[in-house]
């Protein structure tokens, strides 16, 4: 952010070189936050489309929003890490959709097995 002082963390794409501007898109339509919705959600502008970067990988997107080369859209949890090594900044407006998020599904009969109990209760108890 240093090296982009007309950056505005609370109006990114207004202030940021779209080459900056990096979207992992959605291309399965199964339900990932693009610039389009993100825009959509908060009432801003998505500068011209062309000129923002598609990025295939989320990995590899978040590897370059942490080495500096611009920003892009991150779901919360899959991003923690970074944010809380200081590797990126969380900026914008955060968004939340009904509907989605993550579950976890099981037969039944696994609550049997006491290892696996365990893993369940661990994991509900990060909620």
């Amino acid at each position: 952010m240093d090296q982009h002082p007309e950056f505005d963390p609370d109006a990114p794409l207004a202030t940021l070189d779209p080459r900056f501007i990096f979207d992992h898109d959605d291309p399965h339509n199964v339900g990932w936050v693009t610039w389009a919705l993100w825009c959509d959600l908060t009432g801003q502008s998505l500068p011209h489309r062309g000129q923002i970067s598609k990025i295939a990988s989320y990995p590899t997107m978040l590897d370059m929003v942490s080495s500096g080369e611009g920003i892009g859209i991150g779901t919360m949890g899959l991003e923690d890490d970074l944010v809380a090594s200081g590797a990126i900044v969380r900026v914008g407006t955060p968004v939340a959709r009904d509907g989605f998020g993550y579950y976890l599904v099981y037969r039944k009969e696994l609550l049997d097995k006491p290892s696996f109990a365990r893993l369940r209760d661990h994991l509900l108890g990060q909620l």
